[in-house]
């Protein structure tokens, strides 16, 4: 009872659990900073918690994104290290583009999707990626609708599926 009181009066000194976390996620070493609307933790059976984040901004430089929901899934051992085993992000819509070399994302989404494979391909980027990063076992992105769209073939209309899923390990990152 005592640590869960002294954890929660040092939340709150550090200006509430969102504002804590957009903090520590802007600590980054990569320079991209991130705003969180509102996050709370939330169990998830006996074995792993959940931190849930809403309306996020993300920016560096010049590029920005925003992000409904993201959901961040620790186990009681990577809670200690604040290095999450998974992270959920939730998008409206997913457009892919196909062409002979495999997927692309567009748009911000593919410059930032871009800036976390150089990151997880790059030995040298690994080393000065996040910490709390370096834990993540699977990252997954889900969207109301997918788009694919064949650049070989741009006058066809985009083959489309909705409520899906699309998941990504580092070992997949590492498959280019």
């Amino acid at each position: 009872v005592i640590a869960a009181l002294a954890t929660s009066h040092y939340i709150r000194s550090q200006g509430g659990l969102a504002e804590m976390v957009s903090t520590s996620l802007s600590s980054n070493g990569l320079d991209i900073q991130v705003q969180i609307g509102d996050a709370g933790f939330q169990r998830n059976g006996t074995q792993s918690i959940d931190l849930l984040l809403k309306d996020i901004v993300v920016n560096k430089d010049d590029h920005q994104i925003t992000v409904p929901e993201a959901l961040l899934r620790f186990g009681w051992h990577s809670l200690y290290l604040f290095s999450p085993e998974k992270i959920i992000i939730q998008s409206s819509d997913i457009v892919l583009y196909k062409d002979n070399t495999g997927l692309e994302v567009q748009g911000e989404t593919g410059w930032f999707a871009n800036q976390f494979k150089q990151a997880f391909q790059s030995p040298i980027s690994l080393a000065a990626f996040p910490f709390w990063l370096q834990g993540v076992a699977e990252f997954t992105i889900t969207g109301n609708k997918l788009s694919l769209f064949d650049k070989a073939s741009p006058h066809l209309s985009p083959s489309q599926w909705s409520d899906v899923s699309v998941t990504i390990t580092p070992e997949l990152m590492n498959e280019s």
